[in-house]
């Protein structure tokens, strides 16, 4: 197999981050020297995908913290849950006396309306949670 530049260009990142193998390092040194002019092209700071061979610095505890943030997601998105369903059944709920039966709010409306509220802030709540849940793919 004829090694072109395509081939050395894929390496690259790979050679120039110092994670590539010894025969690859090998492979990439051989080309360089039958190839002087790439060489030099491939050896300027601006080619390479991270100069210097430098990792990129990530924060201390940055595993720690997505996992810390995405448990108040869950916790949050429960929260919603149980509060919309919870609300949304008392607004429907009834009760049995002597005149049979009769919805628990009809002498109480300020207290449906309330429920009702309750359960609408808490229903758009958990949609626009999802929403953004979707859009990070979690």
């Amino acid at each position: 197999m004829k090694i072109t530049r395509d081939v050395i260009t894929d390496l690259m990142p790979v050679y120039s981050s110092g994670e590539a193998s010894s025969d690859t390092r090998a492979l990439v040194e051989d080309f360089f020297k039958q190839d002087p002019e790439y060489a030099r092209i491939a050896a300027k700071p601006e080619n390479q995908i991270l100069p210097g061979g430098d990792s990129l610095p990530l924060p201390r505890n940055s595993e720690l913290t997505s996992l810390a943030r995405t448990r108040l997601m869950i916790r949050r998105r429960s929260l919603f849950l149980s509060l919309a369903l919870m609300f949304s059944g008392l607004t429907v709920a009834f009760k049995f006396n002597q005149d049979g039966v009769t919805w628990l709010w009809s002498d109480a409306h300020a207290g449906a309306f309330g429920c009702i509220a309750i359960a609408a802030v808490s229903w758009i709540g958990l949609f626009i949670m999802r929403r953004r849940l979707r859009t990070t793919a979690l």
